[in-house]
């Protein structure tokens, strides 16, 4: 658009659009600039008010994550445990296997507390599928009922002992399970 004034008996109407006639009371708008005079990053052009100016964001440098402590190592042996929760079954076992497996030689704390861990762990199943199928197998009998209790105190007793260990482990004590063959030595 041109800045300039139009000359005396010209429209700003361009060619082929019908001109409105003023409406009788209301001034007629004034042309806008053709450029809008620049607006500062912090200032939306449509509010009227102006917001406070946005402090440059600092550069920040972040350290390097800190190593585990060996204390640290052993709980999370004990503690992958629980990803049994959303993997029956096989979770309980896979979660300190998995860790153990990665760690073992990295850590004292978790070579020996994952072996604590897992061992537990398979003791815990196998006991958990003992009960599983003398309920099934011999649920026509009174006896076969004794197996869905069963299941429910080995559960919990595995609950409880992970929970026991993990403290001890924080504690820096090297935790051994009661009652547990030992199939990884």
């Amino acid at each position: 658009m041109n800045d300039e004034p139009l000359p005396p008996g010209a429209s700003n109407v361009p060619p082929g659009a019908i001109p409105v006639p003023p409406s009788p009371g209301i001034p007629p708008v004034p042309d806008i600039p053709a450029q809008a005079p620049p607006v500062p990053p912090y200032q939306s052009p449509h509010t009227p008010h102006s917001a406070p100016p946005i402090p440059p964001t600092p550069h920040y440098t972040y350290p390097a994550a800190a190593p585990l402590s060996e204390s640290s190592m052993g709980m999370f042996c004990h503690l992958l445990a629980f990803v049994g929760c959303f993997m029956p079954g096989i979770g309980n076992v896979l979660g300190p296997l998995v860790f153990w497996l990665i760690f073992r030689e990295k850590s004292p704390s978790a070579n020996y507390h994952g072996k604590e861990a897992i061992n537990f762990q398979i003791n815990i199943s196998i006991a958990l599928a003992a009960s599983f199928l003398f309920f099934v197998l011999l649920g026509w009998l009174i006896i076969g009922l004794i197996g869905l209790p069963l299941m429910f105190v080995i559960g919990i007793y595995a609950i409880v002992m992970t929970i026991i260990a993990t403290i001890k482990t924080s504690e820096g004590v090297p935790y051994r399970y009661p009652f547990v063959i030992r199939f990884i030595k």
